[in-house]
């Protein structure tokens, strides 16, 4: 049993640390529904392909070494800071199509991707690299932005446009993920919706109480939620 097996970061911790470093704060739904399934799995070690500023690495105990890759070296120097405190944390700039190169084939009890695949060309290659990386039994933990979302849903209701984001190469669809991780090896064990959006999605996230009920109702309709979280399993 480990000695800390909560998250480490308070949500109010982490509104602190979004004001200071300027991303959403809506985004700890998704930060805390990730490091919660790494938890009740207890690997003693990841690859985060993707890692960003390095929240879910602050999130997670410190008992899981995190070895973290992203190509942004403004990010990767937060999350080195944001993690100072950290013990069993290592943040590189590198292209996670490099890790390869670095680590050998089996090295980790797990891979955290999340919202990263759609930022690159070759989606397929990014899972083939998490699969390489890790041990046979163990897990792939993957969120990507549903383009079913609800927000997208009532937009195209009313007839509006659904906003696009110019950095995204695609979004998916639930069979659609499943199928593509399913491609490249992966046992799929379970498919979570995180979080829902009204349209115009920044004001949804402003209101209080109307931002609370949807964190919740996610559960009850999980097709509809912001991104789409997996569990994968390698054989």
């Amino acid at each position: 049993m480990w000695k800390k097996d909560v998250l480490q970061l308070t949500k109010q911790e982490y509104r602190e640390l979004s004001r200071r470093y300027r991303f959403e704060p809506a985004w700890y739904s998704r930060y805390k529904q990730v490091s919660l399934e790494v938890i009740k799995r207890h690997p003693l070690s990841l690859i985060v392909l993707g890692s960003g500023r390095g929240i879910i690495e602050r999130m997670l105990p410190e008992e899981i070494s995190c070895v973290s890759v992203d190509i942004n070296e403004d990010y990767v120097e937060i999350a080195r800071v944001i993690n100072a405190s950290r013990a069993n944390r290592q943040f590189q700039v590198m292209s996670l199509f490099d890790v390869a190169d670095h680590y050998e084939s089996g090295s980790f009890d797990g891979a955290i991707i999340s919202e990263v695949i759609e930022h690159v060309a070759d989606d397929v290659g990014a899972l083939q690299v998490a699969y390489q990386m890790i041990r046979p039994g163990g897990y792939l933990f993957l969120t990507v932005p549903n383009i079913n979302r609800l927000s997208n849903r009532i937009s195209r209701l009313i007839g509006r446009n659904v906003l696009e984001d110019p950095t995204h190469y695609r979004e998916y669809e639930r069979n659609g993920i499943r199928q593509l991780v399913e491609q490249v090896g992966f046992e799929v064990e379970n498919m979570q919706g995180v979080y829902l959006l009204l349209p115009p999605e920044n004001r949804s996230r402003k209101l209080i109480p109307v931002d609370c009920f949807l964190r919740n109702a996610v559960k009850w309709f999980p097709g509809w939620g912001r991104n789409i979280m997996l569990l994968c399993r390698k054989p």
